[in-house]
């Protein structure tokens, strides 16, 4: 990938992300991940004709899971991603308090920056 199309991509994703509620962002970056580590996965094994990454039990938990057992994520990232799924799913899953005001929301990224910094 040449660095324009990646800093395109950036600039394309920060813009769309800054149109959106919290709520949106989260659950739209939760998604980009999810997606992320199919298409990882998907590129590792020599076949995916079987549909392997369309039943419902390769959720964005178990490709997390995955791709740390099979080398292709550190265990760091990996935590990173654990995060960042929590996060999403409290998102998804309360209708009212999730903001990025919210202290448990809070806490989660500062989890994530505590991870980058060490």
């Amino acid at each position: 990938m040449n660095k324009n199309f990646a800093n395109y991509n950036h600039d394309y994703l920060i813009d769309n992300f800054k149109k959106e509620s919290d709520r949106a962002s989260v659950v739209l970056c939760g998604s980009l991940f999810d997606s992320a580590l199919k298409n990882l996965l998907e590129g590792f094994f020599i076949t995916h004709e079987d549909n392997l990454f369309t039943g419902p039990l390769l959720n964005f938990d178990t490709k997390i899971n995955l791709a740390y057992r099979l080398g292709l994520i550190s265990n760091r990232f990996k935590n990173d991603l654990k995060i960042i799924k929590s996060i999403r799913n409290d998102f998804s899953h309360n209708v009212e308090g999730c903001s990025f005001e919210n202290f448990k929301i809070k806490e989660k990224i500062n989890l994530l920056k505590k991870i980058k910094s060490t």
